[in-house]
């Protein structure tokens, strides 16, 4: 039984050091492996929606409108053409850095939706007859009425009016005229306008 035992014992030690023998130090880290292929791209998602075209602007086209109260207009004697001869004008100015002397310079009356391109000369058919001009400067134009009646002339006008300035560079406005547009007609210039380019409105 005693040598039973001291042959456990032996084998025990043994399995020991054996175990021991076989923990040695860590080897060094092997080099790294190839790397693997890519997977494929996926699929482009679908294109999202045009936005909306924006106007195009102009900076050769300016508009402006302007309200002419009846208490603003004053007596001017203007000189008659080719003589020295005057005849008394109600003025009125309205005054704009659109308006520069290398622009062409148009006027409309407003009235509603309509408007009319100055010079207006209508005669009313019983000798009476009224009449609306303007003389453009640099920054400002001058508006200028005569309501010619049978006993006298009226100078001013007797309510607000409305007026619409349109300035163009003149090289837009030569454009518009080879075009064929009537520089007189609104109408006609608005719709060239609309097809060609924006008027911006200035407050």
């Amino acid at each position: 039984m005693k040598k039973l035992f001291r042959l456990l014992s032996i084998l025990a030690l043994a399995s020991t050091v054996a175990f021991v023998s076989c923990k040695g130090d860590k080897g060094d880290t092997g080099p790294q492996g190839v790397a693997g292929q890519d997977g494929a791209d996926g699929a482009d998602g679908a294109d999202g929606q045009d936005g909306a075209d924006g106007e195009d602007g102009n900076a050769n086209v300016k508009s402006a409108e302007f309200t002419v109260s009846a208490g603003s207009w004053s007596d001017l004697e203007v000189g008659g053409i080719g003589n020295g001869a005057t005849s008394t004008w109600g003025t009125a100015s309205v005054t704009s850095d659109i308006i520069t002397a290398n622009k062409f310079i148009q006027v409309f009356l407003v009235s509603g939706e309509r408007s009319r391109p100055l010079p207006i000369n209508d005669s009313k058919g019983n000798g009476e007859s009224e009449h609306l001009e303007f003389m453009s400067k640099s920054g400002q134009v001058d508006l200028l009425y005569k309501w010619v009646s049978i006993n006298g002339d009226v100078y001013k006008p007797s309510g607000d009016i409305m007026v619409k300035v349109v300035a163009i560079e003149e090289s837009e406005a030569a454009a518009m005229r080879a075009a064929g547009v009537d520089m007189n007609n609104y109408n006609e210039m608005v719709n060239y306008m609309n097809r060609n380019i924006s008027v911006p409105s200035v407050k």
